[in-house]
């Protein structure tokens, strides 16, 4: 699942992900659209890639909720803010942090690192750019 209100990182991020990935990829450009997605069958999503400044509910929150439905669901927290830490993304429940923009490879090496499905809910994923 990836969440973002921006249309265009919306399409960008499921286009650098399509590339390399072959699990089905659910766009959200509204946290709350995605939450009640994620709430109607939270085992369909692995990973969880959201924003952090959205309309409603920003991207702490929004991780927060669904980690009281689904405490395994890794979540990547993708800013533009250079204000969140990479340590203070981890204490809020996110598993890896990436600052926008970012390239293509280093989406796809955290991506890797992750190894989505083979990483524990409190390993936290640094990102070096």
């Amino acid at each position: 699942m990836i969440v973002d209100d921006n249309e265009e990182i919306l399409s960008l991020m499921r286009e650098i992900i399509a590339r390399f990935s072959d699990g089905e990829i659910a766009c959200f450009n509204s946290p709350q659209a995605a939450l009640a997605a994620f709430e109607a069958a939270p085992e369909n999503f692995e990973l969880v890639i959201t924003d952090f400044e959205m309309p409603g509910m920003n991207g702490v929150k929004f991780c927060h909720r669904l980690l009281a439905i689904s405490p395994a669901v890794k979540i990547l927290l993708a800013t533009g803010s250079g204000l969140v830490s990479e340590e203070a993304a981890a204490n809020e429940g996110f598993c890896g942090l990436l600052h926008k923009p970012f390239p293509f490879a280093v989406l796809q090496r955290v991506l890797e690192k992750m190894g989505v499905g083979k990483i524990s809910k409190n390993a936290f994923v640094p990102v070096a750019t």
